[in-house]
């Protein structure tokens, strides 16, 4: 998701702004990039924008109050990573809000699920 966000929002392939949210990433010539494939941030974008666009009618109070839980949740179960330098989840490091961020890798694997629905009738239908 991290790769979507940088394609939608800063129009490019480096993960610079966002690259404290993934593992799945690499440090080349100065700045990061995803090592999953690529095809996954483009197929991700949309998804990533319908689900930011309902997340935009959450009331500001709320969505703070989300982003803080979440923080504290994956703060928790990340630990491991976080002292190893991988992650970081405090606000001053880790600007991307985090309720919104998994929100939208939620919602793209609806999606994902949803295509491969849809797939599967295809296929039977045409067996049938």
């Amino acid at each position: 998701m991290a790769h979507a966000r940088a394609l939608l929002y800063e129009r490019r392939n480096t993960i610079d702004t966002c690259h404290w949210t993934t593992i799945d990433k690499v440090l080349y010539h100065g700045h990061y990039y995803t090592c999953a494939a690529p095809g996954m941030g483009y197929l991700a974008v949309v998804p990533l924008a319908v689900s930011e666009g309902i997340c935009s009618l959450i009331p500001q109070r709320i969505g703070q109050s989300l982003d803080q839980r979440t923080r504290l949740q994956l703060q928790h179960q990340c630990q491991p990573l976080i002292d190893a330098g991988y992650l970081a989840f405090d606000p001053a490091v880790n600007k991307v809000d985090m309720f919104r961020f998994h929100a939208a890798i939620w919602f793209f694997e609806l999606w994902i699920a949803f295509l491969m629905a849809i797939g599967g009738v295809v296929v039977t239908a045409q067996v049938v």
